[in-house]
């Protein structure tokens, strides 16, 4: 009797360590879109970074220099309708 509770009991805790394993591996997933994650672009002259905020928003911020003071920077986002999302940031430099 005592050796078939032992069994039981032997596999209940490795039912519940992989459970638990299980559970640790989702929640660490999560994280990685944790909002401390700020990652960075650089491309010629600009900067671009990114974060994610939550509940499907992402802020960015593109920084650099304009070649010349007599211009202006304007930068437009495009997300595209796609899984998972893609967006493309433009930066156009006018005079």
């Amino acid at each position: 009797m005592q050796k078939k509770l032992a069994i039981l009991s032997l596999f209940i805790l490795i039912f519940l360590l992989l459970l638990t394993g299980a559970w640790a591996l989702f929640i660490k997933k999560d994280d990685s879109n944790s909002q401390n994650d700020i990652r960075t672009i650089a491309a010629e002259n600009l900067t671009l970074t990114y974060q994610y905020v939550g509940i499907n928003k992402w802020e960015y911020n593109v920084k650099g220099q304009l070649p010349n003071p007599c211009q202006k920077a304007e930068v437009e986002a495009l997300v595209a309708e796609s899984y998972p999302e893609q967006v493309t940031i433009m930066v156009n430099i006018k005079e």
